[in-house]
């Protein structure tokens, strides 16, 4: 390259940086300043659908991806089915009485309609019947609808719905509420179950949700105390979510699908992990001394690495603990009382994905722990997650539709996994006035999913990802059981779930 030539890449290079810098700088400022207001919130029932809400209704990537519906499956399971109606009784009308699950979304308005005809509640529900021995034939049943579209062909009815498999064998039966991503996120579903499920004896469940919405306003209050490093947090966060769409893409494991032109295979299966304790959890928590989700992530990490060492892993090998391997979190922002309480504001996408390092490529249990731990610290302490939903519901709005798709599905592509965990009730419910007896939430995605969740004092866990392109997927179970098992032999944790000991 000529003299002239390199002046010329030299000057577009600081021009570029310059420009980033600038921009990064206005958005800083623009979120700081939306921080310190103290305007007052507009009337709910003039709150439109939010950008986010918009995208999941009409998509999020480029057609030619050919990606399904989001549709979030929340699976509930009882020895002893409920009866349809006491379903519509004790959950259905109850729901109906929040804005966005009685009304047809208008992504075009970014609004909602009333439905053009009058509907029975019973037109919410689907009842499917089988006979099997064990839980697993009613997964599968769940795992064929996983994909199926709730906004079309539904004869213009609200976009969710429940779905029943009543196992009149010796295995459980299960309720899946349905619902479109575009209506709320995990956290606002959480909130609705609250509304139509007790406790055994009759009590109200306490409400979960606030009180982690406590905790993370805590945060929110520690940055407004440190002006100037929240401004220069800003900035860098606001940098990094500008260029994630533009960061080296992760290193292309036996675990991450081998599909560069990401169209999707609309194939999905489901891969269930084992169950256990919470109890457990927080005492290998306590033992490492970090968090419930800090355990959580290191054995789904810990899973991935013997996976990948199973299937014989070249990448793996090679990179060892530099391999970059990265999960989408999923951050639910806090969200006030009032608006959880108001039918029209109740159900929201106030939500992000933030990229995290998972470790897989570290070798040491104890070294994988460690430096998620210090990636979930480091994110707690940053406005990242509030960087990235004010970009995305303000700037992100006023893109072309085509340029946020493609921006979407780069910062997908770039990732190997999407890590999920919603907590749930401590103690056992009913619902339609039957026990559960276990609960999931099955997500499908264009990259693997995982989805956590709590539930009377256990975890449950399942990982949603192509199986065809993933081979033998199903031993990921055993590798996560194992990982369990390992850190508490390392950390010198007792009393170790049986059914964790003899899954591998």
């Amino acid at each position: 390259m000529d003299v002239f030539g390199s002046k010329l890449v030299e000057a577009l290079s600081v021009y570029h940086a310059s420009w980033l810098l600038g921009l990064s700088v206005t958005v800083a400022v623009a979120i700081a300043i939306k921080m310190s207001s103290n305007q007052k919130s507009r009337s709910p029932l003039h709150r439109k659908f939010s950008f986010t809400s918009v995208g999941m209704a009409i998509g999020i990537f480029p057609e030619s991806v050919k990606a399904p519906t989001t549709i979030i499956n929340a699976a509930i399971y009882f020895s002893t089915c409920p009866a349809e109606k006491d379903l519509i009784e004790l959950a259905v009308k109850p729901m109906l009485a929040f804005t966005r699950l009685s009304t047809i979304p208008v992504p075009e308005t970014a609004n909602c309609r009333p439905s053009t005809r009058s509907f029975a509640p019973s037109e919410l529900i689907r009842k499917v019947e089988i006979s099997g021995k064990c839980i697993k034939s009613t997964n599968d049943v769940i795992f064929k609808h996983l994909q199926e579209s709730l906004s079309t062909e539904r004869d213009d009815l609200p976009w969710w719905e429940f779905l029943v498999v009543e196992n009149v064998g010796e295995g459980e039966s299960a309720v899946v509420l349905r619902m479109h991503h575009a209506l709320a996120d995990g956290i606002s579903l959480v909130h609705v179950f609250e509304k139509f499920i007790t406790y055994e004896d009759g009590s109200p469940v306490l409400s979960i949700i606030l009180s982690n919405m406590a905790q993370k306003s805590k945060v929110e209050k520690t940055h407004k105390t440190n002006p100037f490093r929240l401004a220069w947090m800003l900035v860098r966060d606001a940098t990094k979510v500008l260029t994630l769409g533009l960061s080296r893409s992760d290193d292309p494991t036996i675990f991450t699908e081998p599909n560069q032109t990401y169209v999707h295979s609309q194939h999905r299966e489901c891969v269930v992990f084992p169950t256990f304790s919470l109890a457990f959890v927080k005492r290998l928590k306590t033992a490492a001394n970090v968090t419930v989700n800090d355990i959580l992530m290191t054995a789904v990490s810990q899973a991935v690495h013997e996976y990948c060492r199973a299937e014989s892993c070249s990448v793996l090998m090679g990179k060892g603990a530099s391999l970059q391997s990265r999960a989408l979190l999923p951050i639910a922002l806090p969200r006030s009382a009032s608006d959880l309480e108001h039918p029209s504001t109740a159900l929201r996408n106030k939500w992000c994905l933030v990229s995290a390092n998972m470790s897989i490529g570290c070798v040491d249990l104890v070294d994988r722990l460690n430096s998620i731990h210090q990636t979930t610290v480091h994110l707690k302490g940053s406005p990242i997650a509030m960087v990235q939903l004010s970009l995305q519901n303000k700037l992100a709005s006023r893109l072309p539709k085509i340029v946020a798709r493609q921006t979407m599905l780069d910062i997908f592509r770039r990732h190997s996994l999407v890590f999920s965990n919603v907590p749930g009730p401590d103690r056992p419910c009913q619902l339609a006035g039957q026990t559960a007896t276990g609960v999931q939430m099955f997500y499908s995605n264009l990259i693997p999913q995982v989805g956590l969740l709590s539930y009377a004092g256990n975890i449950y866990g399942n990982i949603v990802l192509d199986t065809g392109a993933v081979p033998n997927a199903e031993s990921l179970a055993g590798h996560y059981a194992k990982a369990l098992v390992d850190m508490a032999t390392l950390l010198n944790v007792d009393k170790i779930p049986t059914n964790l000991q003899s899954y591998f």
